[in-house]
């Protein structure tokens, strides 16, 4: 069974978390002592808010932080052939949940 509480704000703590933002994109994020990863589900009727590598395991380099009321940004592995990181920067968050 899971337990789902909802948070004003995540840094990086051990656990599976999910938030959504202003668009309606989905979030989760997973937070392990090995790795910590991104996956982002986009709002399914908005076509123009795709990403590159969308609905992907995408593994979080550095610290973040969430807020709700504000943008995430995540340095996240390279996603293209040049550079040694992809910065993403989210809409607005509007609710974070920490699942059990």
């Amino acid at each position: 069974m899971a337990f789902i509480y909802r948070l004003d704000s995540l840094s990086a703590t051990e656990g599976r978390y999910s938030f959504m933002t202003e668009s309606n994109s989905f979030y989760e994020v997973i937070v392990s002592k090995d790795k910590r990863t991104l996956t982002r589900y986009p709002e399914m009727n908005n076509n123009e808010a795709k990403l590159r590598k969308d609905n992907h395991e995408l593994i979080i380099l550095g610290e973040f932080s969430i807020e709700v009321g504000k943008p995430a940004i995540f340095r996240l592995e390279p996603l293209g052939i040049f550079g040694d990181c992809t910065i993403r920067r989210t809409n607005i968050v509007k609710r974070i949940s920490y699942i059990h």
